[in-house]
């Protein structure tokens, strides 16, 4: 069987319960379903009392009893996964997978052609489609309002005009974009405090007509790279007359394993000041596995920090050539993490990659409410960090 695992701990900072010390009797939820209707998933329990199967009702849900430490398996026969989640507390809400808004029918967005055009990018705030070759497209949305951003591209695949309709809603049929194609504006985005080892800066610049709105994004990441604890880099961008700017800005250092991620919303402006050590996330370095252990460990650049989890993802190439992951969640002071057996007793392979991500979301905030969030998604992560280490024979 092939297993997908994803762990979510509790407690300690290694994540490792305490041998024979009960915890306190209490109720769990978990959903198995996608808008209320099952999906065939067989649940089983690990906790202090023992190991048993449950099943969950006509509506995919269920609650039950446990005695920590325990642990909730999910598995699927006939697509071959497993999750399970690891350092479960009454009163936690799991769902595998947790409920999302289904996307309506799609809508076909169409701009005014530009003979000078030799492809197209739209963006929706949800999705983004690069290099259209047609001046239309059909996208999908989950429900409610969006700004919709069309911009042109020369040969080079380099911007030279955008057009947009902000405040529109995508239920299907046919939305036309203004046929008034605007110059690119620039954004310039400062950083100081920057490492003086070697980083390369990706950056973007979004507006939103609303509130709550996702930014509309409609260009390909702007690359620099910086030796020096200054950087200022100019970044294409459309000016719509939004009420806000997403700024993104993604760090990378040591050959693409250390990766340092801001996500922000802010007033719209036509510039931003980043001062890398107090608004990023500390650096994640020395990333460690110990296979017999089944553990991994790493460090911070500086400590304290303000986040709401951890999470240690292993990623392997199986011998049939499939990528398979196991990521486990813990609490954000964690500096190690061991990974519990697998229901099927299975080993951990002889080579793989170990991902140590530090986050911090806009919702939830922090790790008690993210263990049972249905909420949290890496579109509603403010700042990220994250190590990479490597096992090789």
């Amino acid at each position: 069987m092939r297993w997908v695992a994803l762990s979510i701990c509790a407690g300690c900072a290694s994540c490792v319960a305490p041998k024979g010390q009960p915890g306190t009797p209490g109720d769990v939820t978990a959903i198995v379903s996608f808008d209320d209707i099952p999906i065939g998933l067989g649940l089983a329990v690990s906790d202090y009392d023992g190991v048993r199967s449950i099943s969950a009702d006509a509506h995919g849900t269920i609650t039950f009893r446990v005695t920590p430490p325990a642990s909730v398996t999910v598995t699927s026969a006939t697509s071959l996964y497993a999750m399970t989640f690891t350092g479960i507390e009454p009163g936690d809400l799991i769902c595998f997978p947790c409920p999302a808004q289904a996307p309506t029918a799609p809508t076909t967005i169409a701009v005014a052609p530009r003979s000078d055009a030799a492809s197209y990018t739209f963006g929706n705030g949800e999705e983004i489609h690069f290099d259209a070759a047609q001046p239309s497209v059909e996208m999908y949305a989950g429900g409610g309002v969006h700004d919709v951003l069309a911009v042109a591209n020369d040969g080079a695949g380099a911007p030279i005009a955008y057009t947009a309709a902000p405040g529109q809603t995508l239920a299907g049929g046919t939305l036309t974009l203004p046929s008034d194609w605007h110059p690119i504006d620039t954004f310039t985005a400062d950083f100081d405090g920057l490492p003086a080892t070697p980083v390369e800066m990706h950056l973007l610049r979004a507006e939103s007509s609303a509130a709550n709105r996702p930014a509309a994004y409609g260009f390909q990441y702007t690359i620099a790279s910086t030796t020096g604890s200054h950087a200022s880099v100019q970044v294409p961008t459309a000016s719509f007359g939004g009420l806000s700017m997403t700024v993104v800005a993604e760090l990378w250092a040591d050959g693409y394993d250390q990766l340092d991620a801001w996500r922000a919303i802010l007033p719209v402006a036509s510039s931003v000041h980043v001062d890398v050590p107090t608004e990023l996330l500390p650096w994640i370095a020395g990333v460690a596995i110990d296979r017999d252990a089944r553990a991994v460990s790493w460090s911070y650049s500086r400590a304290p920090h303000d986040a709401d989890g951890v999470r240690v993802i292993l990623e392997w190439v199986d011998a049939a050539g499939i990528t398979r992951q196991w990521t486990l969640y813990a609490a954000p002071d964690a500096t190690s993490v061991a990974f519990p057996e697998l229901p099927d007793g299975s080993q951990l392979p002889a080579t793989f990659d170990a991902d140590v991500e530090l986050d911090d979301f806009r919702a939830p905030h922090g790790y008690a409410e993210l263990r049972s969030s249905t909420e949290h998604g890496d579109d509603s992560r403010f700042r990220f960090s994250s190590g990479r280490g490597h096992l090789r024979p």
